[in-house]
C-alpha cells in the first residue's frame, strides 16, 4: 500500500497533463501541500500499526517529506520543472494535516497538557488554513471566469488579476476609465509599454469558445499618437511558431476603438490543421519595439455572437 501511494504520487509530478489555462495549472499546483498533507496522514495510518503512536508521526512526516524531495528531483528529467517552493508547501501541509489529525486522535490527547492540546489545534489550523488559501483562491477564479461569459476579461475585479500578467517587463495597472470611455466599467487596464522586443499583457481566457461567433475588446491610446498594435491567439496545440496562431495587427490612436475579429478568421488561421476553439490557450496583446513612452489602453474582452 505504502510502495502504491509514493509510486502514485511521483507518477502524478512527472505526468504533464494536458490542460489549455494556466488558472487550472496554478490550481493543480496549489493542491501540492493539501495533497501532501492527505498523503501523510496515510502513511502515519499505516505506520500505526505497527509502531507507538508518536513514532508513527515521527516516521509519516520524515517518509512523506523525503516523498516530495525525491518527486521534484524526478521533475528535472520530466517535462514539468522542479521548484524548491512545492518543498515548503508540503512541509506545510504535512504539518497541518498531521497536527489536526493528532488532535483528533485520542492516544494523542491523552497524552497532551491542554496548552500543549491548545497550541497544536492553532498551529495545525493556521498551516492547513495557509495551505488550502491558495486552492480555494484559484479554484474561484476558475469558477468566476466560466459564471461572467460571454465577458473573457473586464479588469473591473480582483479576482481577475488571477487571468492575466505582464508580457517580459510591462507595467500593467487597473485606472478609472475616461469620462467618454463607451463601456460603463469600473476600471480599465493601462499598459505602460516598456523599450522591449514584445511589450504588452498575456489573457488566460476562458478555453471554449464554441457557440460564439466574434470575440471583441476595446483599445485606445492616451498620447495622443496612433500605434500598431499586434493582438496574437493561440490554443492548445500551438507549437510556438508563428504560422501555428492567429496574429493580426490594428491601429490605435486617441480615441478609444472596439475591435471585433470573426472566429471563423481564428479558426482558419494556421496552417496543416484546424485551429481549436473549445482549448483556447491565450491571448496577447502587444507591441513590437515599443520606445518606453506608450500607454496603452484595453478594455472589456468579450465574446458575441452576431
Amino acid at each position: 500500500m505504502a510502495v502504491a501511494i509514493g509510486a502514485t504520487v511521483i507518477a502524478l509530478h512527472l505526468v504533464e497533463f494536458p490542460m489549455t489555462s494556466q488558472a487550472a495549472r496554478h490550481l493543480i499546483d496549489a493542491l501540492h501541500a493539501p495533497g501532501f498533507g492527505l498523503v501523510a496522514v496515510g502513511a502515519m495510518l499505516l505506520f500505526r500499526q505497527r509502531n507507538d503512536p508518536g513514532a508513527a508521526y515521527i516516521a509519516a512526516i520524515i517518509t512523506t517529506f523525503l516523498l516530495g524531495v525525491a518527486a521534484e528531483a524526478l521533475q528535472i528529467f520530466s517535462p514539468r520543472n522542479a521548484d524548491l517552493q512545492d518543498l515548503g508547501w508540503n512541509a506545510l501541509g504535512i504539518a497541518g494535516c498531521l497536527a489536526i489529525a493528532a488532535c483528533l486522535d485520542p492516544k494523542v490527547r491523552s497524552r497532551l497538557a491542554r496548552p500543549h492540546f491548545a497550541v497544536l489545534l492553532i498551529v495545525g489550523t493556521i498551516a492547513l488554513a495557509i495551505a488550502l488559501k491558495p486552492v480555494v483562491q484559484n479554484a474561484y477564479v476558475l469558477g468566476a471566469r466560466a459564471m461572467a461569459l460571454p465577458v473573457l476579461v473586464s479588469f473591473d475585479h480582483r479576482w481577475e488579476t488571477g487571468l492575466y500578467r505582464p508580457l517580459d517587463s510591462t507595467q500593467l495597472s487597473t485606472v478609472t476609465p475616461p469620462d467618454d470611455w463607451p463601456v460603463q466599467n469600473l476600471r480599465v487596464m493601462a499598459m505602460d509599454l516598456s523599450a522591449i522586443r514584445y511589450s504588452g499583457i498575456v489573457i488566460d481566457p476562458y478555453p471554449d469558445w464554441t457557440g460564439y461567433d466574434s470575440i471583441s475588446f476595446l483599445a485606445a491610446s492616451t498620447d495622443g499618437k496612433e500605434h500598431k498594435m499586434t493582438i496574437r491567439i493561440h490554443d492548445a496545440e500551438h507549437n510556438h511558431h508563428y504560422k501555428d496562431r492567429f496574429n493580426k495587427a490594428f491601429r490605435i490612436g486617441p480615441k478609444e476603438v472596439r475591435f471585433k475579429i470573426p472566429l471563423v478568421e481564428v479558426r482558419d488561421s494556421v496552417e496543416n490543421r484546424r485551429f481549436d476553439l473549445s482549448r483556447i490557450a491565450g491571448i496577447v496583446v502587444f507591441k513590437v519595439d515599443a520606445t518606453g513612452d506608450e500607454r496603452i489602453l484595453i478594455d472589456d474582452f468579450r465574446l458575441e455572437n452576431n
